[in-house]
């Protein structure tokens, strides 16, 4: 009886650590799984560095390290987040990376890609001070080589030896006549600005003589589809001598006159009956520049009514006293754009001709501010918060007479070291109008507020909060707006200042309703010197004033209301 009991009690015990073992043994723990990146492709502006988001993973119940295998320079890994981080070290290229994600059982992989590009704010001012020019080099493709169609200058900044250019395509106007070519001097203005912002610049001849039909738009169009793609495939016979080293991802394109038609023709393209089955090859033309050559349907190739929130970036220009393009052929297409939704700029010169010959400055530097925008929405730089010991509780706005109100609270700080409040029109661009230093560490919720004068401000009006850690880390709280009702006029913006031979005073100016309204020059000693008169319309007004009887010195443009002057903003003249 002994031994049957005794031979029973091992019996049960063997069986209790069977169960045991098989228990643990079906919880043991795994390798890690499923390891992504809500966004694997990050593009980066060459010389400000950035951070991806952080991965999810399963991690088999065992927490995971990161890491990346064979890490190009300035790339790494925060190994416990899994948060990629390049520097402004790391080079132009494109970076295949591959993340490694390991626990005690094992290991599993993810991709990244980085794209390092050119910033796009390299090239939205001069910063060479001369240019060179190669003449009548050939590309290829053309509908002729008659009236030299073949033939095109190149400009290049002198000492630039960037090989990672953009490019920028101006077409010459002249009616489709033979009378005008790539050298008409607003056309040679235009190629010299850019390329002293580091652009290369070309300016193409192109198939003329018809005048202005749908069958010489349509042999333009293709000419400037060639000597595109001949900048594409680098077939013009550049010389032996010379850096002409461009990046094909980033091209521009535009025109005056008959160019300006011809531009509008090429990026609008639509398939009608009117192109008779040609498409242009828009491959990365990030966007084009209307110069006065909006034209009406007598011989525009594509609809209005084809026009779509995704058509190519425009910016249009042209003078209000145009008499050989009528300004309503621009309206029409601002208007046209405008309904669709499409990204584009209207800017209408009060008193200009055709030509603008007394704006070519301020336009080019236009031309340059449009497509460094446009540039950004087609590239956008990858931007993420980096994981901060900080937890934002809230963060909101609000307004009160013509204050507004931006507050927020922690619930935790560590290491914090300060605020910025930062504001922006479009939810895009953000300056900084405000910083407030943190408590540093805290465990307790810690309230903060700054303030905003919103006497200048109209419409739908973005703030956001960047939070900065002691080591210069940051990370960005979320976006919150407000719309505010103009309750005054807004004198926003004087252009160029100084102000230099050309003696044309353009301004920006915002009006709640439309009414005569009178501007006034004073000199430095507060005297009247010049006033202008002219009719505004609510909203915005891009307006200029000839100022030719100024001498050098400082000045104060103002309006006045109800008998005082108002928001003098002060602008030079050389």
């Amino acid at each position: 009886m002994k031994k049957y009991l005794q031979n029973k009690i091992c019996k049960l015990l063997l069986s209790a650590c069977i169960f045991s073992l098989s228990f643990f043994t079906g919880n043991a723990q795994t390798a890690p799984s499923n390891l992504a990146y809500s966004n694997a492709n990050g593009i980066a502006y060459k010389g400000l560095g950035q951070n991806s988001v952080a991965p999810t993973i399963n991690d088999g119940g065992d927490p995971v390290t990161y890491s990346l295998a064979l890490p190009p320079a300035g790339i790494s890994i925060n190994t416990i987040t899994g948060q990629i981080t390049w520097d402004n070290s790391v080079a132009i290229g494109n970076y295949s990376l591959t993340i490694v994600a390991n626990n005690s059982v094992g290991s599993t992989n993810a991709n990244y890609t980085l794209n390092v590009i050119s910033n796009p704010d390299d090239f939205v001012m001069p910063k060479y001070s001369s240019t060179t020019k190669k003449s009548d080099l050939t590309y290829t493709g053309t509908q002729s080589t008659a009236n030299n169609a073949n033939l095109l200058d190149v400009y290049t900044a002198t000492g630039d030896t960037n090989t990672q250019r953009p490019v920028f395509m101006f077409m010459h106007g002249g009616g489709f006549s033979t009378s005008n070519d790539k050298s008409q001097s607003y056309v040679v203005a235009f190629c010299k600005y850019m390329a002293t912002c580091g652009y290369i610049a070309f300016a193409p001849n192109y198939n003329v003589g018809g005048g202005h039909t749908f069958t010489q738009n349509l042999k333009s169009c293709k000419d400037m589809d060639a000597c595109l793609n001949s900048i594409r495939n680098r077939t013009i016979n550049y010389p032996s001598s010379g850096n002409y080293n461009y990046n094909t991802n980033f091209l521009f394109v535009g025109g005056g006159s008959a160019g300006g038609h011809l531009s509008c023709n090429f990026v609008f393209a639509d398939g009608s009956s009117n192109y008779a089955g040609f498409t242009p090859n828009l491959t990365n033309v990030i966007a084009e520049a209307d110069g006065w050559g909006s034209s009406p349907s007598s011989d525009r190739l594509y609809s209005y009514s084809s026009l779509t929130a995704n058509s190519m970036p425009a910016f249009i220009v042209q003078g209000s006293n145009d008499q050989t393009v009528p300004i309503q052929v621009s309206i029409d297409l601002d208007n046209a754009l405008t309904a669709a939704g499409a990204f584009h700029s209207f800017w209408d010169i009060q008193g200009e001709t055709h030509d603008c010959p007394n704006h070519i400055p301020a336009i080019c530097d236009s031309i340059a501010h449009f497509y460094n925008r446009a540039w950004k929405r087609a590239y956008p730089q990858t931007v993420n918060s980096f994981t901060l010991p900080i937890r934002l509780g809230s963060f909101s706005v609000h307004q009160s007479d013509n204050l507004i109100t931006i507050d927020w609270n922690t619930l935790t700080e560590e290491n914090t070291h300060h605020f910025e409040v930062e504001r922006s029109g479009d939810g895009v661009l953000f300056k900084t109008i405000g910083k407030i230093n943190a408590k540093g560490n805290s465990t307790i919720k810690q309230v903060y507020a700054c303030h905003d004068n919103a006497t200048f401000l109209d419409g739908r009006i973005y703030y956001r909060l960047k939070m900065v850690d002691n080591d210069g880390r940051f990370n960005y709280s979320k976006i919150s707006s407000i719309t505010i009702s103009l309750t005054r006029n807004i004198l926003s913006c004087i252009y160029p200042n100084p102000i230099g031979q050309e003696r044309w005073l353009n301004l920006r100016y915002t009006a709640t309703k439309s009414e005569k309204e009178t501007f006034y020059v004073l000199n430095a000693f507060g005297q009247k010197i010049f006033l202008n008169t002219c009719t505004v319309v609510a909203g915005s007004n891009n307006l200029s004033f000839n100022i030719g009887g100024l001498r050098s010195g400082l000045f104060y443009l103002c309006y006045a209301a109800n008998g005082n002057f108002l928001q003098g903003l002060p602008f030079l003249v050389k």
